[in-house]
């Protein structure tokens, strides 16, 4: 490109180099490792643990289209992989989810490679594909919720026993159980949001704002679940004081993670889950799960599709709870607001926690417990 450093040597290109005569998958592959694995929407580096899943889950599609044109992808060539996939299927492991997921990440290589322009082709051939899953095949997200509210409860008590970090997602699962928010919605809040800010409380009107994730269209998240219940002021309430008194005052995030240098990975929880789960020997839970569970549970109270559709941000609405959350269970019509979250969070799920001293949070904002009605600060 002509280009030179500081000591007279080319500089490559990263626009425009390197470029093949055939672009195959294979070839593509080696560029996304060379380039140390970035994160499709970040284009930073992937994480030690998102890194070994994506190259678990795309092994096989790399090995099967290795010397395939990316250009020649096309609905017959997914096809005949599936069936090379598919050859020692079983019933009870079809292995057709596992061909979906592995197209899945390798579209989001190949969307890399055209976001980077390191392909000369302009549009993805694997977006728009067939499925292979059958979608009563697909497991429901309402199979991964908690059953109960003890169950649910029992989860946060068991990650209120490790150390920061996990307090912190013991607190975010129970803020997407009580809010039916995404984990991306809710691990980015900050204690010191200005108005129109992901994290500030409104409490003359009692709305915590936050962004709402692909098709959201209500930014806000209505403190009063319902009349006379006062559980997630309750929530809000524990997690101030915990937040206190763990981190202290100077720190803005809602959900630290360990290093005190940010808020806990978009993944941390499904993590976390996996593990608390096997503990207490739980059928396998995830953070999207904790989303069903607010669903059902609002439903079992009374409320219609379409304003818990409203409360979940979704564009929508009462379609995707129809479609998406299926039926109640007959054992929860008619719960009580008080069977479904407790009146204090904090002495229900961490009456035995203890806070393990570990390095001093580095932020220097002030937020006092205590503030302005107006401010985020003010709790009551």
């Amino acid at each position: 490109n002509g280009l030179l450093d500081g000591q007279g040597k080319p500089i490559k290109d990263p626009f425009g180099e390197p470029k093949v005569d055939v672009q195959t998958v294979g070839w593509l592959y080696d560029q996304w490792e060379a380039a140390d694995f970035p994160d499709p929407e970040s284009l930073l580096p992937l994480n030690p643990t998102r890194r070994k899943k994506y190259k678990q889950v795309i092994s096989k599609a790399v090995e099967y289209f290795k010397s395939t044109p990316v250009e020649n992808l096309c609905q017959a060539e997914m096809d005949d992989f599936m069936v090379w996939r598919t050859k020692d299927a079983t019933p009870q492991r079809p292995l057709t989810r596992a061909c979906d997921t592995a197209l899945d990440k390798l579209s989001v290589v190949i969307g890399w490679g055209i976001r980077r322009r390191i392909l000369d082709v302009k549009t993805n051939p694997i977006i728009g594909r067939l499925k292979f899953t059958k979608q009563a095949d697909v497991r429901h997200c309402t199979a991964v919720q908690p059953r109960s509210d003890e169950e649910l409860h029992d989860i946060a008590g068991e990650l209120m026993k490790g150390r920061r970090e996990s307090q912190s997602l013991a607190f975010q699962a129970l803020f997407e159980a009580y809010t039916g928010c995404r984990t991306i919605e809710i691990v980015s809040l900050r204690l010191d949001a200005q108005e129109g800010e992901p994290g500030f409380i409104n409490w003359a009107i009692n709305t915590l704002y936050i962004n709402r994730a692909k098709s959201g269209v209500n930014p806000f998240v209505n403190l009063e679940q319902a009349e006379g219940n006062t559980a997630l002021y309750d929530l809000i309430r524990a997690h101030r004081k915990w937040h206190e008194e763990t981190w202290g005052a100077d720190y803005p995030w809602y959900f630290p993670n360990r290093a005190g240098n940010g808020h806990v990975h978009k993944d941390s929880l499904d993590q976390a889950l996996k593990r608390v789960t096997k503990i207490l020997q739980l059928p396998h839970r995830t953070s999207h799960g904790l989303r069903a569970f607010f669903v059902r549970t609002a439903r079992s109270l009374g409320h219609s599709d379409t304003e818990i559709g409203q409360r979940l941000g979704h564009r929508s609405g009462a379609r995707l709870v129809e479609t998406t959350y299926g039926e109640i269970e007959p054992n929860w019509i008619g719960k009580k607001i008080q069977d479904w979250l407790p009146e204090d969070p904090a002495e229900v799920a961490y009456k035995d926690w203890k806070v393990e001293p570990t390095m001093e949070p580095t932020c220097n904002l002030k937020l006092p417990i205590n503030g302005d009605i107006k401010g985020n600060a003010a709790i009551g």
